[in-house]
């Protein structure tokens, strides 16, 4: 059990702990990389690491905030607000990253939470992991989001339209690693061209024997 003093108790001491304990935890996340190195993870922890730059300086070096040697009543409210603040991010802790994946796929698919399918779950979580698409500028690969590079083609992204594209797959009977793998197919064909393929047409050319409405 850890120990106060008479300048601040046992329990606060304890909620700095975990405010540590969640910033260290998401920068090793985000140093391993892969599907647990979510953006919405990076974001939190930068908010959570300029708690501290407020508190000890920018580039100061300091990654954990701490009561002990503390006497000022102020600087200590400090370091408690933060801890409070940090302990708070939803995106640092395995509950709050649980809830934001299961109202992203909800929304992603048009039902309620709770009524994504295992086969959904698999596909939505298939096409948010990063995955390394090689180009001319990244000869060695880059690592990518498929749902963010859609968003980024001008030309072949538009509201719903590859999410609806997604729709007319899973109808077609086409499975969850297909689709994927099409995806990423799409991705490496159009990630270098000014005006991008239509995700339409794109299908259209890959499985001619199939009825894909725009």
């Amino acid at each position: 059990m850890p120990k106060g003093s008479k300048y601040y108790s046992a329990d606060q001491v304890q909620l700095v702990a975990r405010a540590n304990r969640l910033m260290e935890m998401e920068r090793r996340r985000q140093e391993a990389g892969g599907a647990a190195a979510t953006e919405a993870g990076a974001v939190a922890l930068h908010f959570a690491e300029r708690e501290l730059s407020a508190i000890y300086g920018y580039n100061s070096g300091v990654q954990k905030l701490a009561l002990s040697g503390l006497e000022d009543p102020a600087q200590i409210q400090r370091v408690l607000d933060a801890a409070e603040r940090i302990t708070e991010s939803k995106m640092l802790t395995a509950k709050g990253r649980k809830e934001a994946e299961e109202k992203a796929m909800a929304s992603f698919y048009d039902v309620n939470r709770g009524e994504v399918t295992y086969e959904q779950k698999q596909l939505y979580r298939a096409l948010a992991k990063p995955i390394k698409v090689y180009s001319r500028e990244h000869p060695k690969g880059q690592d990518i989001n498929l749902f963010d590079r859609l968003k980024e083609f001008a030309g072949g992204y538009n509201a719903g339209s590859v999410k609806d594209a997604i729709q007319q797959m899973v109808e077609n009977n086409i499975r969850s690693e297909d689709i994927t793998r099409t995806l990423r197919e799409y991705v490496s064909a159009n990630m270098t061209k000014k005006t991008p393929e239509s995700i339409y047409d794109y299908l259209a050319d890959k499985y001619p024997d199939m009825k894909w409405s725009k």
